[in-house]
């Protein structure tokens, strides 16, 4: 079940930015993050979601969280590069 979701929600929050529909891209982005929250793209899902809906302070919520997420797996954990290079394009890095 966890990769079905996985599986459906990129495509689903891409979806609903497109049709600007930022309620829609942020749900599929919070259930992923939920169910599989060491999955990056959920992550970065969640944070286009709240980018291109102009929510800065959301934006700055996620990475915080994010960040609180990966550095609770200790020394040497680093984010993929997607998720590293879209935390330095937000300036959330």
């Amino acid at each position: 079940m966890v990769d079905l979701i996985c599986d459906a929600a990129p495509g689903l929050a891409y979806r609903g930015i497109k049709s600007n529909q930022h309620s829609m891209a942020r749900l599929p982005a919070r259930v992923g993050r939920l169910v599989s929250p060491e999955n990056e793209q959920m992550w970065r899902d969640a944070l286009l979601a709240e980018h291109t809906n102009g929510n800065r302070p959301g934006v700055e919520e996620i990475a915080q969280k994010l960040h609180a997420f990966i550095d609770s797996h200790g020394d040497g954990y680093e984010p993929e590069d997607e998720t590293q290079d879209l935390l330095e394009k937000l300036d959330v890095a």
